[in-house]
């Protein structure tokens, strides 16, 4: 099936990431003036409908931005020749500094069809980027009053779940939250999770799914469901168990899991144009995913809400995505809204203990990662016809978001998109 995360080898980015480091460097150099034709050696075949100059225009996400005018020319003419080389239709960014979105852009077509351009205010689908605001919403219901669980709790003690989570190899083990959240409770994907989901909002219901799903001899209950291994011994990622940390946070919350994030973390943060559902973004706003290589764009079905959203199926856009990290960055507050307490934050930037499997430093959802030779803080995404990045330089204060429309886009230049972010982010913007 595939997984709403952009699988990586490791072995494979420490060659690319060398490469990357070489060629940004090399890029950073040169002068901007011998960038004539921004767009690459693939224009032709890649580009017809797009003109030789970026197509977005730097925005200050917020008033008081600084930056915006001093961006380099050469930062620019870099994302759009690496967008083309990575045969992205339309992307869209942010660059985060010290806690405030100081830059945001967009570049290239969301809607080919339509001849729309990509904008800082473009939808994108962000897959598994998604399941860092899942994360931010349990960890709303851990800090209130009184303690209503421990990480380390069993997920389904005192009732907070109308079933019983438990590994049928493993009847005497709990699953915790903890496990959950470092993908190591030892549930498993299976194929009917992409089968449920079609195109639009569905309507199966987020509990009557998991009930089917994890329970033996339930409706979508397989020998997939769960992996052979004890909960909390192996890591195996789960857009089940991301889903399980959803349905969590509804039933402690008392309300449904989309109308949770809607009030205590997307209003808060002015993140006017973002939701769970489909249904409430305007068509026009919506990127449309492509596949495809070697300048093909396919374009494919435009998916919302379905039986395991919390997982990934969340609408927004970069400008939006910048204030969410922006909040991570600054320990949970941004623009006068809290959505964490800083020591929450910290929590979740924890290295949790290692285990078999798992080859990256993991906090709480949230991960650490190499890129372009900096050690980074987020989560990555890709699924049907979309590929998102967000991370932060903890050592630099500094953060992105990257949001595109491709289903595969190459990953070296994609790699060269983050590292160019991140390093002019990096640079003193006041």
């Amino acid at each position: 099936m595939r997984a709403r995360i952009d699988p990586r080898s490791r072995a494979e980015r420490a060659t690319r990431l060398r490469i990357a480091v070489a060629l940004l460097g090399a890029c950073f150099a040169s002068a901007c003036g011998s960038c004539s034709d921004v767009r690459g050696p693939h224009a032709a075949q890649n580009e017809s409908v797009s003109p030789a100059v970026p197509l977005g225009v730097p925005v200050p996400a917020e008033p008081t931005s600084q930056g915006a005018d001093g961006t380099p020319r050469q930062l620019v003419a870099t994302l759009e020749r690496e967008r083309v080389l990575a045969n992205v239709s339309g992307m869209s960014v942010a660059i985060v500094r010290h806690g405030a979105v100081v830059w945001t852009s967009g570049f290239g077509l969301a809607d080919r069809e339509h001849g729309i351009r990509a904008s800082p205010d473009t939808v994108y689908y962000l897959a598994s980027v998604a399941k860092t605001v899942t994360a931010v919403a349990l960890m709303q219901q851990y800090e209130r009053t009184p303690r209503r669980f421990a990480l380390d709790d069993d997920v389904g003690a005192l009732g907070t779940l109308p079933f019983t989570i438990r590994n049928p190899r493993w009847p005497d083990t709990p699953v915790t939250y903890r496990q959950l959240m470092m993908h190591t409770s030892s549930i498993d994907d299976a194929d009917i999770i992409d089968e449920l989901t079609t195109p639009g909002d569905g309507t199966l219901a987020m509990g009557t799914f998991l009930a089917g799903y994890l329970v033996p001899g339930g409706a979508y209950f397989s020998e997939r469901s769960w992996t052979r291994a004890a909960p909390g011994s192996t890591y195996s990622y789960s857009n089940a168990g991301a889903t399980v940390l959803g349905f969590a946070t509804e039933r402690l919350a008392g309300v449904p899991f989309d109308a949770w994030c809607d009030a205590h973390i997307f209003a808060p943060l002015g993140m006017r144009r973002t939701s769970w559902r489909l249904s409430s973004i305007a068509p026009g706003d919506t990127a449309i995913g492509y596949e495809g290589e070697a300048g093909e764009f396919t374009p494919m079905p435009r998916y919302g809400q379905d039986a395991a959203y919390p997982s990934g199926a969340l609408q927004s856009t970069a400008r939006d995505m910048g204030a969410f990290l922006a909040a991570i960055a600054r320990g949970g507050e941004y623009g006068g809204a809290r959505i964490l307490l800083p020591e929450t934050v910290a929590q979740m930037r924890h290295v949790q203990p290692a285990v078999d499997g798992l080859e990256d430093d993991y906090g709480l959802i949230f991960y650490y990662e190499e890129w372009g030779g900096r050690r980074l803080f987020g989560h990555s995404g890709a699924y049907e016809g979309f590929t998102t990045e967000m991370w932060l330089d903890l050592s630099t204060d500094t953060g992105i978001v990257l949001l595109t429309n491709a289903d595969s886009p190459d990953e070296d230049a994609m790699e060269r998109i983050v590292s160019s972010l991140v390093a002019s982010g990096a640079r003193d913007w006041r």
